[in-house]
This record gives structure tokens, C-alpha cells and sequence, in this order.
């Protein structure tokens, strides 16, 4: 009874065995027998005796090109490792087969004010409704925004004041109770204001809990919106009638449900429109590939059996994810996913009936590995991970928390003790970028590059390339985390905030360690790693931060600092120019014999020094005698300044120490409440004079400030002059400046263009870039080369090169050169000193964990990032 086919024949990937293939057409008849089904010109036409079929290993389901079949593909036949059941297409051309969910609305009548009802068939509930391939809007209210919770009972009844005046019995529930934890309800029963849910919030229901109501008749205010009433099966439309088929109603579950099926290989389908999942599956061995997955309502790819395997595939418009493999020794790569969670999309499910969903890609389990991917546009986490030894390495996210909060670009939870956390875990390679804020009033900023929560332990965080988010790293009752050698530029609020303050991690360790990292801080912005460690908690082991850079890039000036060593700066305008006022510190270079200086406490003495090393007639010397304090030493002009948000201050000064390597701080700041107003400055002196210069912004306006400089907790001596505070004059007459330089800068000059070497490249923003690029001066710009992966599939981003510095198999490659170049580490020291070739370049092998690395070339000078 069997037909065997030559799979090449068929154009699918030969397996190790061929055995009976079944054929499926839109013109074919289900009243065939399996052995027609086996030639393609006596096709089924729908999927309906796939159910009576004995498939064995090496057996094919096959689609025919083009074709469009409505309904699901189900079988819970299993073939073999060595020759797996194969799902695919047949036939000549190019254009995918297609699986729909949906089926056309037909019969329409009028319900009255505009409303259009149709009966659905019961077994169907309409979770999406579609117009020309795209959802239409569930009914809402209110139609945007949400209203607030008047309190709660318990953990099924809500008090919603706003709902009082009818009865949403049936009707759904988006409650967003939390800033990361959004669900989908149903009404139970309504009396007055108090509702009552069909089931538990998975989480405590907050009492700022956020709310919004819909699929119901009562929410149907706005065109082109729907309900589904499900007591009697009837679709509700407001807008122009509708012809009939001319909207689509998603009620097949899946498009392919392969639950208790083994070793399945799926490839080459287009997906659309499933009323909860593309593809499902709970078995071992099953792989998708080269698919495409559009609009289902739940997940686009859903796999939770070992051996996973999820690639080229793109999935888009789902939201609760977009794939999610939930599998040991699971893989996810060369995956595109888009638009997921999207607020105008959510039907009556809204984003699952579980917390902390829309994500973009889900790896969970044991040795798994997402690599290669481009997530974009996603409500919630970019890439969500866990389980032990899982790699997530070279993928691509993108404007990620759009609408819920709390996340990151990649992000792991491995939850409470006694779970493992995702202990050997490595998280590499990553470019990060474009984090959304959403509408949720949270007293913090909460979104993040990687964020390593609840307990993730023992995880490396290396090479990853993050900006414009809240923050770049984000640790949350962790321990043994590595942040190593990566770019965090242009964080909102820090490059890395750490905190623990969860009892059930009692006795366990922070001990995170931030190595060889380069910080790039815009103006306004912090530049510091931040903690949060509540009162009791400071015996714990905390943050060890070392050899990294942190570069305040200002609009005036660069300045570069290595474990609070100056090594690097450069102005961009003249700081005694046009463009600054005057001083606004009295007493500034201390040439008189009064003080209008404060100090705190009594301890810290201050006297004017006429040392004969001075640079003027008199200095300012500062002795503490103290071992401890409550607070830091410092000295304090005094509450003479007033500052704008966004004020810009040129602060210059010299100092030097008895001993070498006293820190001291220096921090514009309101003397109520010490609220700095923008970056505090780190310096270690050394006995001879430095000249110290800054350029920041401030990001507060306060009617009062004062400039504090902060002494050594432990016996010092330190000597101040010439300290010169000057206000920015009109911003408006920078902006001749043009772009202001990002992780590549220019101490004295910049050629009018470069030109990039051959490949695509795009730039910070992800925007394509061509050759050559022009550059204003002193405005450099990050670009990254899209390269592509082994088997040259599909480009993956990843960091390969920064203007002409690259990485090459762990070697430094410079190019363009005209002349030896000296390489320089970040305090200074020369490393090598290099000779090019005939063509410009010279390469130098790189140790570890070098972090910045200086560049000259005769009187070119330029830094460099060392990834590994």
C-alpha cells in the first residue's frame, strides 16, 4: 500500500532512510486512499486522515507549494533519530505552502447601533479577527490607557469603580499588577464595583494594580472593533457591515500540534494565524526550520522536549512569545522575531494567563545555546534564558519593554533556593540596544541591557555591547557573576546596578565582579556602577570592580578615567572661549589670607599653605587625622550656585597629596539633602600637581548647589589651587559641533572621511552605513560589521570592528597607518610600539582582559576596545 518517492526528488534534505510519503494540495480530494495520497497528483485536501495513518520513520507529510489548507496538522507518530518524520513542501516554485487558523465570516446581521453579529460554530472561540491578513482591535475600554485599581479582595475579586455602572460578567481582564507582570483574565460574576475573576493572579494582586477591560459589548465604542460572546457563540463587529469572507476568525488552536510525537523535522511552511500556537510540541528531536510564523495569538514556536531545535525561522505578531524552547540541550539560532506583545494585538487572552510573558525568544533548559537571532520591537524581555550551562551569544536585540517593564534585552531568573540558578551560564557577544520605557509610574528606572535576576549565580556576562537603556547591567540577588569586557554607552540612569535585598538569599554573597569594562557616559548621565544594598545587609560581600574605563563624554570635552585614574581627555572647545562665563567660586585660588571655605566634621582642618611648590602665592591645604566617619571628609564652597537641568559647568582645579594614590571626589551637589546634579568625579593624586579638568551637565534644577570635594576616610593631607567653576554659556551655539563622539574620539585631529573596509556595516542606531563615512572633527562614531555565520544562512551582528581597529582571532589588526603606532594601557604605560606593512597594517597579538588600549600614530591619536 506504500508509494515510496526519493526525497531529492521532492525537494526536501535527503534523511538516512526514505520511506511512504503523503501528499496535501488545496485541488485534492480526501476521498483518495493513502496510497493515491502518495503521488502527487492525487493529493488529500485537508488534513483530516492524517489521524487514521500508522507514520513510521523516514515518513514525509508534504504540502504543496503555494497552496493555502486550512485547519491543524496533528499526528502523534514519532520516527527516529537517524530518519525522523519529515513535514514539508513539494512541487515546483518557490512560495511557501501556507497553514491557516482562520475561517471566513459569513452571514452578518444587524445588531443594532452599528453593531454586526455572526454565529460561530461552538467548538470554535474566536481569539483574533482578521481584516486583509492583519487584527483588527478586541474591544476595549477604556480604548487606550488603563484606570487604577480601587483595592482588592484577596486574590480573585478586584474593586474597579469605573465598571460599576453595567455588568461585564464574560467579559477579559488585562490586569497589569505589577510593572513586569501582566495577565489575562476572565470575568466570573460582577456585583456593583467588585469583580470577580475566574482564577488567582499568579502573583499578589498589587494595590497600584492597572486594569483594562475588553471582548465584551460594552467595550464596543470605537470602529473597527469586535467581541466574541461566548454563552452563545456569536461575533460582534462595530463598524460598516461586512461583506461576507471578508473578515477571518482565528479558532484553530495551532496550525501544526505535534504533542506526543518523537524526532519530527519541520520545514519550509508558512504559519498564520493560529488561535493560540504556530507550531507545538512536548517530544524529543522535533526541529523547525526555514518556517514562517505569523499572528499566532499565543506563541509562535512552542517547543518543550529535549533535543530542540528551532532555526531560520521568523516569527512575528505573537503575545506571549515568539519562540520558546523550554528543552535540554535545546537550540535556537538564525531566528528573526518581531512585534511581539504588541498592545493593538491582544485579543481575549491578552498575554497568557501566567506572569511576566512577551518575550521575544524563550531558551530554558540545561546546555542549551540562542545564538545568531534578531529580536525587535518585543513588549517585554528580548531574549529570556535559563538552566544550567546555556550560552546566549551573538544575537541582536532591540527596542524591547514596550509595553510592560521591569526587563531587559536578555534576561534570566532562576528564582529561589534550592533551584541551581543558571550556574555556567555565559552571555557573550550581544548587541543591545534601544530599551522603551513604558506608561507604568515605577519610582526607578527598569530597563536594562542583561539583567542576571532572582538568585542567577556563577554566569559570565563578557564582550556584549549595550546602549541607550536605563541601565546596562542589572544584578538582582545574585552571586559569582563575571561583567566582563564589554561597551555600556549611553545609559539613562548607570552602566550597572546592582542590588540585594531579598531575605531568602540571606547568607549568600553579592560577589560580582566588573572587569575590564569600557563606559561611555552621556551628558547628564551617571557614570558610575550603582547598588542597592538595604541597612543590615553590608557585612555581605559586595561589588568588586576593577580595570575598568569609565569616559564621561560631555559636550566640551572626553574624559577617561581608569579605576579612578585619569588617563585621557580632551577638549572639543576652548574652556576659557565665549562659550563659558565667568567664575562662579570666590576664593578660587586661594591669594588671600581669608577663607570662604567650609569643612566637615572638626576634625578636618583647613589652612592656607605658601609651600614654595604652590602654583600661586598661597594653596589650600587640607589634613584629616580620623580613621573612620560616618560620612566622607569634605570640603564645601558653600550654597552659592543655582543650576538648570541641563546646564552645562566647566570645573577646573590642581591638587596633590602627601602619599600617593588618596582618592578624593569632587561633586556638584544641594546642601539639604546632598542631591548631586551630575557626575561625581573619582581622582587618585599623587605628590606632584596635577591640572584636573571637567565639562559635565547638570541633570536638576535646584536654587541652590555647592561644590563638595570629598578626602580620603583614613590620615591625609592634600593641597588645592586655582579651583575655577564656570556656568556653559548658550547651548544653542554648540550645536556647530555637530554629532557629539561616541566610543571613538580623536585627542587632536580627525580626517574629513574614513573608509571602511568591505562587508556591510551599520552604526549605532542600526542604520546601513556606506563607504566612506564623513566625520565632523572631534565626533567619532561605533560602527559594527554585519558578518556572517559559519554556514553563511543568514547575517548575524556581532562587534567586529571599531573605524580601523578590528579584532582578528584575538589579535589587534590597525590599518590605514602612515607610521609606527604605540599602544599604550590604561594608565598610560607603553605596551608596544608598532611598524606597519607596505598596505598600512600591523596586527599585535592581545593578552587578556586588556580593557582600553591607547593608540599613536604620529599626531593621530585614537582608543580602542579589546573584546577578548
Amino acid at each position: 500500500m506504500s508509494i515510496r518517492s526519493t526525497l531529492t526528488t521532492l525537494g526536501l534534505l535527503a534523511t538516512s532512510a526514505v520511506g511512504t510519503t503523503y501528499h496535501f494540495a488545496r485541488d485534492g480530494s480526501d476521498a483518495h486512499t493513502p496510497a493515491q495520497a502518495g503521488s502527487p497528483a492525487t493529493p488529500w485536501a485537508s488534513f483530516a486522515n492524517l489521524a487514521g495513518l500508522a507514520l513510521m520513520p523516514g515518513d514525509s507529510v508534504l504540502l504543496k507549494r503555494g497552496d493555502t489548507l486550512r485547519g491543524i496538522l496533528k499526528f502523534s507518530r514519532s520516527g527516529s533519530k537517524a530518519s525522523p518524520i519529515t513535514i514539508g513542501p513539494y512541487g515546483p516554485g518557490t512560495e511557501p505552502p501556507t497553514i491557516l487558523g482562520t475561517i471566513p465570516v459569513t452571514e452578518w446581521t444587524s445588531n443594532g447601533s452599528g453593531v454586526w453579529k455572526a454565529k460561530i460554530p461552538s467548538d470554535h472561540p474566536v481569539n483574533r479577527l482578521y481584516s486583509a491578513g492583519l487584527p483588527l482591535r478586541n474591544a476595549r475600554w477604556p480604548d487606550t490607557g488603563w484606570f487604577r485599581t480601587a483595592g482588592h479582595g484577596g486574590d480573585t475579586m478586584l474593586i474597579l469603580r469605573e465598571a460599576a455602572a453595567g455588568d461585564w460578567s464574560g467579559a477579559s481582564l488585562y490586569l497589569w499588577n505589577l510593572n513586569w507582570d501582566m495577565e489575562g483574565h476572565r470575568v466570573k460574576s460582577q456585583s456593583g464595583d467588585k469583580i470577580v475573576l475566574q482564577r488567582k493572579n499568579s502573583i499578589a494582586i498589587s494595590d497600584t494594580a492597572l486594569w483594562a477591560l475588553s471582548n465584551h459589548p460594552l467595550a464596543l465604542k470605537v470602529r473597527d472593533t469586535w467581541a466574541y460572546v461566548a454563552t452563545d457563540s456569536t461575533l460582534l463587529y462595530l463598524g460598516d457591515k461586512p461583506a461576507d469572507s471578508t473578515l477571518e476568525a482565528s479558532v484553530y488552536s495551532a496550525n501544526v500540534d505535534l504533542r506526543g510525537a518523537n524526532w519530527v523535522h519541520v520545514q519550509g511552511l508558512r504559519l498564520v494565524d493560529a488561535a493560540d500556537t504556530g507550531i507545538t510540541s512536548n517530544g524529543q528531536g522535533i526541529v523547525v526550520e526555514n518556517c514562517q510564523v505569523r499572528f499566532a495569538d499565543h506563541v509562535g514556536i512552542h517547543l518543550y522536549g529535549p533535543d530542540a531545535i528551532v532555526r531560520d525561522c521568523k516569527a512575528y505578531g505573537s503575545s506571549s512569545a515568539g519562540i520558546s524552547v523550554r528543552s535540554m540541550r535545546g537550540l535556537v539560532e538564525r531566528n528573526d522575531v518581531r512585534r511581539i506583545m504588541v498592545a493593538d494585538w491582544l485579543g481575549p487572552n491578552g498575554m497568557g494567563a501566567t506572569c511576566c510573558t512577551g518575550n521575544g525568544i524563550n531558551v530554558w533548559g540545561d546546555t542549551s545555546l540562542a545564538r545568531w537571532n534578531r529580536v525587535d520591537s518585543i513588549g517585554f524581555n528580548g531574549i529570556a534564558f535559563g538552566g544550567l550551562g546555556t550560552k546566549v551569544t551573538e544575537n541582536h536585540a532591540s527596542h524591547f519593554c514596550m509595553l510592560a517593564n521591569d526587563c531587559a534585552g536578555i534576561y534570566t531568573a532562576p528564582q529561589l533556593p534550592p533551584q541551581r540558578g543558571s550556574e555556567g551560564s555565559r552571555v557573550w557577544r550581544n548587541i543591545v540596544h534601544d530599551a522603551h520605557k513604558s506608561a507604568w509610574p515605577w519610582p526607578w528606572a527598569a530597563s536594562n541591557g542583561i539583567y542576571l535576576d532572582a538568585h542567577a549565580h556563577d554566569i559570565v556576562a563578557d564582550s556584549n555591547t549595550m546602549w541607550n537603556i536605563d541601565k546596562g547591567f542589572h544584578g538582582n540577588n545574585g552571586r559569582g557573576i563575571v561583567y566582563r569586557d564589554n561597551l555600556v554607552y549611553g545609559s539613562r540612569y548607570s552602566p550597572g546596578d546592582f542590588a540585594n535585598n531579598d531575605s531568602a538569599n540571606l547568607g549568600t554573597p553579592i560577589g560580582a565582579t566588573i572587569q575590564g569594562n569600557l563606559v561611555v557616559a552621556l551628558p547628564g548621565s551617571r557614570s558610575e556602577f550603582t547598588r542597592f544594598i538595604p541597612q543590615g545587609w553590608q557585612s555581605k560581600a559586595e561589588l568588586r570592580a576593577t580595570e575598568n574605563v569609565i569616559c564621561q563624554d560631555q559636550m566640551s570635552q572626553i574624559f577617561c578615567s581608569g579605576d579612578s585614574i585619569k588617563i585621557w581627555s580632551a577638549p572639543t572647545v576652548d574652556p576659557d572661549g565665549p562659550l563659558f562665563g565667568k567664575q562662579v567660586i570666590p576664593n578660587g585660588s586661594f591669594d588671600s589670607t581669608s577663607l570662604s571655605w567650609r569643612r566637615w566634621p572638626a576634625q578636618l582642618t583647613l589652612a592656607l599653605d605658601s609651600l614654595t611648590s604652590c602654583p600661586t602665592a598661597h594653596c589650600l591645604r587640607m589634613d584629616w587625622k580620623g580613621d573612620t566617619v560616618a560620612g566622607s571628609p569634605y570640603l564645601s564652597t558653600g550654597p552659592v550656585i543655582r543650576t538648570d537641568s541641563g546646564q552645562g559647568w566647566w570645573l577646573q582645579f590642581k591638587a596633590r597629596s602627601k602619599r600617593a594614590g588618596m582618592k578624593i571626589t569632587a561633586v556638584l551637589r544641594r546642601p539639604v539633602d546632598y542631591v548631586s546634579i551630575g557626575p561625581a568625579f573619582n581622582i587618585l593624586l599623587d605628590t606632584a600637581w596635577q591640572d584636573l579638568s571637567f565639562h559635565f551637565k547638570a541633570n536638576q534644577k535646584f536654587d541652590t548647589a555647592r561644590l563638595d570635594i570629598h578626602v580620603p576616610k583614613k590620615d591625609s593631607t592634600i593641597w588645592l589651587d586655582d579651583i575655577l567653576l564656570r556656568k556653559e554659556g548658550d547651548s544653542a551655539a554648540y550645536a556647530a559641533l555637530g554629532p557629539r563622539t561616541t566610543l571613538l574620539w580623536n585627542a587632536t585631529s580627525t580626517p574629513s572621511s574614513q573608509s571602511l573596509p568591505p562587508g556591510r556595516w551599520v552604526d549605532e542606531s542600526g542604520h546601513e552605513a556606506n563607504s566612506p563615512v564623513q566625520i565632523p572633527s572631534y565626533a567619532g562614531r561605533v560602527f559594527f560589521r554585519i558578518i556572517s555565520d559559519p554556514v553563511g544562512v543568514r547575517n548575524a551582528a556581532a562587534l567586529q570592528a571599531i573605524w580601523s581597529v578590528r579584532h582578528q582571532a584575538g589579535a589587534l589588526l590597525l590599518s590605514h597607518l602612515s607610521g609606527p603606532a604605540d599602544l599604550f594601557d590604561a594608565r598610560g604605560r607603553r605596551i608596544v610600539r608598532l611598524t606597519p606593512d607596505a598596505t598600512g597594517e600591523a596586527r599585535w597579538l592581545t593578552g587578556p582582559r586588556q580593557g582600553l588600549v591607547w593608540i599613536r600614530s604620529g599626531g593621530f591619536s585614537q582608543t580602542a576596545i579589546l573584546a577578548r
